[in-house]
């Protein structure tokens, strides 16, 4: 062999050029995982590279037999509509054409494509055929959903953090935590239930979404009953993104009809405690990402409830505690204007009448300052009961024996006997009432001795079903109901005592035949304070 017949042609050179380019392009496909591809849309004869057939999920003996229509069969059921109306169009229009989509592999997988095609003219002018590429965009569009979650989860946290911030009551601030859920994570309807302490019945605070009612089926589940129920008795959360195939969704059908994927549920607990339960539907899986942010709200949202709840019960207690003040402020004015200030006018006018006659009446002056010493004894004393509340009385908790006990203490010093009847079966009467009663048998016999000249005073006490009634009868001199002064006989001070703890006071008199003065009081105030 010659020199000549050895070195290789021009021909074989360009042979090993091409093999190399087209060996350089195919690693370039597959490094770039982007497949190209040439079709005919006159006739459908196309050509495509092995690595487009690979992303298209064909092995390479299955790629000689595949067909145009073949290759739709892959796109996933939820995209191929849209994959199809692309290539009719450019069929019709024969113009640049691009489509994102969706590959399922014969293992279930799931891949992103994105393709771009783009017309080729002959010689002519004519459009022939086309030519595009197919890339798979999966990292890249999962990197773009990871980053979009995170954007919306933390929207979602900076949501219910101004919620739980602002809101002034449990049932606003879970109705703003709820349509924070739908609005921030695109969930069908999303619902909370609280728990009362000490109670087995969730109820229905919040709903937001497809269903905004809070009344139905579910307003009010039992601890284990239903998936919510069990969500509460269990403590842990239930999760799913396959609702038709959950067991413990009952109404398949419902689920089905409404298009449901996912449903998550999560238990509200505080030091160990339930305090309700938040869940919601979505018509689209929810990723474990924003499960695992749900679970954390979960746990403010919880914090949320139980602090709202100690203000509230701060604030009842605030109230009643200056409704009791209140109420002590006014007793004590009344104790005040009924009894010691009338004992100071009283020793004002003695002290000024007798003090013309010191010299003249020595006699007459030591009697009437004597009677001016026992009167600002007894001042001094009722002032000290005052001042203590002059309950002493009231600390036993036999309301009939603290009645009579204090009918006895006020008409002590006076020439006037007390007696007192029971009716009834006695029973133990809530603090209010008893104190009530007690004061108005105090006022009430003070006032006998100090102004209707009586003998004797009768005290009727009357245990009924519903109540109990307080008379006290005296057979003094009596006034004219006409011409009744209340604030000189104490009757304000007695009103406003019945009115507090839901009774009535009765006062009818007959001039020179005595008072009956008489007082009814539920056993069970018609209104609590809430």
């Amino acid at each position: 062999m010659d020199e000549t017949t050895a070195r290789p042609t021009d021909s074989d050179q360009s042979d090993e050029k091409l093999k190399s380019v087209v060996s350089y392009l195919a690693q370039g496909q597959r490094l770039s995982s982007t497949g190209v591809w040439v079709w005919n849309p006159f006739t459908d004869h196309h050509f495509a590279s092995a690595q487009a057939y690979r992303l298209f999920g064909f092995t390479a003996d299955e790629a000689t037999a595949v067909t145009v229509q073949d290759f739709p069969l892959r796109v996933h059921p939820e995209d191929r509509d849209r994959f199809e109306g692309t290539i009719l169009q450019a069929r019709r229009q024969l113009t640049d054409f691009e489509c994102g989509y969706r590959v399922v592999y014969a293992d279930g997988s799931v891949r992103h494509m994105h393709a771009i095609g783009h017309p080729m003219t002959a010689s002519t002018g004519e459009i022939r055929e086309f030519i595009g590429t197919v890339v798979d965009v999966t990292e890249r569009r999962l990197a773009e959903e990871a980053q979009a979650r995170q954007v919306r989860d933390s929207a979602l946290r900076v949501d219910v953090s101004g919620v739980l911030a602002k809101a002034d009551t449990v049932s606003s601030m879970l109705q703003g935590c709820a349509e924070a859920f739908v609005r921030q994570l695109d969930v069908a309807f999303a619902r909370i239930w609280t728990l009362p302490r000490g109670g087995n019945v969730l109820t229905l605070e919040a709903s937001a979404g497809r269903y905004t009612h809070l009344d139905g089926a579910h307003s009010r589940i039992a601890i284990g009953d239903l998936k919510i129920g069990m969500i509460a008795q269990e403590r842990r959360p239930h999760l799913t993104n396959d609702v038709l195939n959950d067991e413990r969704v009952s109404d398949k059908a419902w689920a089905a009809r409404e298009g449901m994927v996912a449903f998550a549920g999560y238990p509200l607990v505080v030091s160990d405690r339930v305090v309700g339960v938040m869940a919601m539907f979505a018509r689209q899986p929810i990723a474990v990402e924003t499960l695992e942010t749900l679970g954390s709200i979960a746990d403010a949202i919880a914090q949320g409830i139980e602090r709202k709840r100690s203000e509230r019960r701060l604030r009842r207690a605030t109230r009643q505690r200056f409704e009791a003040v209140l109420a002590e402020r006014t007793r004590f004015a009344r104790d005040m204007h009924d009894g010691l200030l009338q004992d100071v006018t009283g020793l004002a006018l003695q002290l000024r009448a007798v003090l013309p006659h010191v010299a003249s009446k020595p006699d007459e002056t030591v009697a009437t300052l004597q009677r001016i010493l026992e009167l600002a004894e007894r001042t001094s004393r009722e002032a000290r009961e005052a001042v203590v509340g002059m309950r002493s009385s009231a600390m036993s908790t036999n309301l009939a024996e603290a009645v009579e006990n204090t009918a006895r203490e006020a008409a002590r010093r006076a020439p006037v006997t007390v007696s007192l009847t029971v009716t009834g079966r006695p029973r133990p009467v809530r603090p209010r009432l008893h104190e009530a009663v007690v004061a108005m048998v105090r006022e009430a016999v003070t006032n006998v001795v100090k102004h209707a000249e009586a003998r004797s005073v009768l005290l009727l006490l009357a245990f009924r079903s519903r109540g109990c009634r307080l008379s006290v009868s005296d057979d003094g001199k009596g006034f004219a109901t006409d011409r009744l002064v209340d604030g000189h006989f104490g009757l304000i001070g007695m009103r406003e005592r019945a009115s507090g703890c839901g009774g009535s006071l009765d006062v009818k008199s007959v001039a020179g035949r005595g008072t009956v003065i008489r007082l009814d009081v539920p056993y069970k105030p018609r209104r609590e304070p809430s």
